[in-house]
């Protein structure tokens, strides 16, 4: 009620208006949101992944012109479409009722005014590797509480289910809620493209599993054409066309679930859309780029099985979606072609929830400590702290604040969360100084037990003698091979540090420079403080590796 308050199912100026949503969905085979339930039993995997068998789609003999690519029209090409891009799916603009078209393009405005697009700064090759700003803005709208990884950067997403008033902001608040509502909608598009696939499939004697498109997020690009923005490099295959998005495939998705793209392009300068169709979707075969056989090795060199069979690039006209089915991103890589007009591209995916959602990272954490309380304290819950604890600050805390004051702002929802989290990190971080010191008087004890403390060490007080003598049986007491809790801890503090250092070199990297101020990378308030920064104490290990280290060559 609150979104058609607000004129949300407006349908002037967009591509298929009719008004026969409710025929056009039913015959989608959509399944009525007054069900929450059983629409996401339909959507959900029928089969768990574990129990699928991963298939490589066939290469092709096809001969073609090696300098480009294949697009409808050449010869072959619908064959290739349906043997080696199985599970590419295309609906045009007009089989999509109005209303859908007239609400996501009103979100896109909505988010845009906002001014959430942001440019994201990745790592793709990892701490203490090169910083790189993307050629594109995006945005991240999901359930409340989850997150999206890629190229070493996590998005923090903005919730489509209640979500806050953003300063005031009601159309937005409206926006993220349409775009929960069409999230839903589209998946159930999605749901009847998976039923042809698995027809089409049934009737070659082929497995008809099919799995999830029971989508938790969206990540929304906002694209210009060449010219517009940051010069853009071109693809790799051919060296000619202008690449908005480089050749991957998307990453930190459940196995075997498919993506939904929804495609809007617009007249610069204008709201009004663009009918051409210079913008496309480019693929090619990349066996186990992702999926449950993804190689973690570089394909050697002379072996890349793009070239397996022709590259194809398909037009996208304003409106369209398309879908990228069932193990398609398994075996497959896409890449943007820019074109001529401005672009809105809303991806919808099933996101790995394990790890990647705030209530998972707050459990373990809690997991962690409950461990560290018990009575039977051991080896395994000091590990399930520094574990816990490392994920914590580094995966999350620090993932948050090096994006920035804007960032921070925008992302009110996020706002207890983090808070939570920092308070989490404080107790595991002091959980693991007590481990380090009770380790450190442990090991001065045993320095004197065995004769080897200098002359002063030994006319210390008896009581620090005593404490330490304490804290050599505690570490005693934990039942395992002292020179193992030693070294695990050690490794632990040595990777910490490493990383600490490379987060370090990653907020001071020169790309910040290239960005607004309120963009730039905050300081954490790990030990507290109103005032961003505040309240730091010295985070350097150096002293407890040193320290243990020397403990080892007793």
């Amino acid at each position: 009620e609150e979104a058609a308050a607000a004129g949300w199912s407006s349908s002037a100026g967009v591509p298929g208006a009719g008004g026969h949503e409710g025929e056009e969905a039913a015959a989608a085979g959509c399944v009525e949101a007054s069900d929450p339930r059983g629409l996401a039993e339909s959507l959900a995997a029928a089969v768990p992944w574990k129990h699928r068998q991963d298939e490589r789609p066939p290469g092709s003999s096809l001969q073609w012109d090696r300098r480009r690519f294949m697009s409808p029209g050449d010869p072959g090409y619908d064959e290739l479409m349906r043997s080696s891009y199985e599970g590419f799916a295309m609906e045009p603009a007009k089989d999509i009722p109005a209303a859908f078209h007239a609400k996501f393009q009103r979100a896109f405005r909505s988010l845009e005014d906002a001014g959430l697009y942001v440019t994201d700064v990745t790592q793709p090759m990892g701490l203490g590797t090169r910083c790189a700003p993307t050629y594109v803005t995006r945005t991240l709208v999901g359930e409340p509480g989850i997150t999206y990884k890629y190229l070493g950067l996590r998005m923090f997403a903005h919730p489509w289910s209640d979500p806050p008033r953003m300063g005031g902001n009601d159309d937005v608040r409206r926006a993220l809620m349409a775009l929960g509502a069409l999230n839903r909608e589209l998946a159930q598009r999605t749901k009847a493209q998976l039923d042809k696939h698995a027809k089409a499939r049934g009737g070659k004697g082929r497995s008809t599993a099919m799995g999830s498109c029971l989508f938790n997020l969206t990540l929304i690009n906002r694209m210009l054409p060449e010219g517009q923005g940051r010069e853009l490099k071109k693809e790799q295959c051919f060296g000619v066309d202008p690449c908005s998005v480089s050749w991957h495939a998307d990453s930190s998705l459940e196995h075997f679930s498919s993506i939904a793209v929804y495609h809007h392009t617009h007249l610069l300068g204008t709201t009004a859309p663009d009918d051409g169709a210079s913008w496309r979707v480019a693929l090619r075969l990349g066996f186990d780029a992702e999926g449950p056989t993804a190689s973690k090795l570089k394909a050697p060199k002379g072996k890349s099985t793009a070239l397996e069979a022709p590259p194809v690039a398909v037009p996208l006209a304003n409106g369209a979606a398309y879908y990228l089915l069932d193990a398609f991103n398994h075996h497959h890589q896409h890449a943007v072609l820019a074109g001529e007009s401005g672009r809105f591209a809303s991806t919808h995916r099933v996101s790995r929830v394990e790890g990647h959602t705030f209530e998972t990272i707050r459990n373990r954490c809690v997991r962690a400590l409950s461990l560290s309380q018990g009575k039977k304290r051991n080896l395994r819950c000091i590990r399930a702290e520094q574990a816990a604890l490392s994920e914590v600050e580094f995966e999350w805390i620090r993932q948050f604040y090096i994006q920035g004051a804007r960032y921070r702002q925008q992302h009110e929802w996020w706002h207890g969360p983090m808070e939570e989290l920092l308070g989490l990190w404080r107790r595991l971080e002091d959980a693991s100084i007590h481990v380090v010191g009770l380790l450190r008087g442990a090991a001065v004890a045993l320095r004197r037990k065995k004769g080897r403390g200098s002359a002063g060490a030994q006319e210390e007080n008896k009581q620090a003698q005593k404490r330490q003598q304490k804290q050599l049986e505690a570490a005693q007491g934990l039942h395992e091979d002292l020179e193992e809790v030693f070294s695990s801890v050690l490794a632990s503090l040595e990777e910490r540090q490493a990383k600490r250092r490379g987060w370090a070199a990653r907020e001071n990297d020169s790309v910040w420079k290239t960005l607004e101020p309120d963009c730039r990378p905050l300081p954490v308030p790990f030990f507290g403080g109103g005032d961003h920064g505040a309240g730091q104490r010295n985070l350097d290990l150096d002293p407890a590796i040193r320290a243990l280290q020397g403990a080892l060559c007793l």
